[in-house]
């Protein structure tokens, strides 16, 4: 499986999922390591911009990248396990206790319904997992300029 994931362009390669530790995200609480990506470009713009429209400053200097991860090794989490309230607009410890959840019972990968489009999935990464190193390969890194037209005038 090939998964995309978007970044500033200093953190891009960086692949121990510190932002998830310091500030958390939908699927994991602060504290844990995660890797947010998506299954598609697209998916991962539209995430990335959905978390832009409260900044004051537009992002500048970012990176696309795509990562290799197999199949096998990702866990998909039927939606019908997941909180009623799972869509919020903000994020909540009962969204966030799943992925700690899974990252506790050792999975590498979780593979979750996107809040954006639910018919599309992101794909969360556990840098902390034993074969996370054998099992995760960075393929491809590119400088990437947000569309202008999605910015608040």
């Amino acid at each position: 499986m090939i998964v995309t994931r978007i970044a500033q362009s200093q953190y891009i390669r960086a692949l121990d999922g510190m932002g998830s530790f310091m500030y958390g995200g939908r699927w994991t609480s602060k504290g844990t390591h995660a890797i947010y990506t998506a299954e598609n470009a697209s998916l991962a713009y539209l995430e990335y911009l959905a978390h832009q429209f409260e900044r004051k400053t537009w992002p500048k200097d970012l990176a696309i990248s795509k990562l290799s991860i197999d199949d096998t090794d990702v866990f998909t989490v039927d939606t019908d396990s997941l909180p009623a309230d799972w869509k919020s607009v903000r994020y909540i410890a009962r969204t966030q206790i799943v992925g700690d959840k899974y990252f506790g019972e050792e999975k590498l990968a979780i593979r979750l319904p996107s809040v954006i489009v639910e018919d599309e999935c992101n794909v969360i990464i556990n840098p902390k997992h034993k074969n996370f190193s054998s099992s995760v390969q960075l393929q491809k890194v590119e400088p990437l300029d947000l569309d202008k037209r999605f910015k608040q005038s």
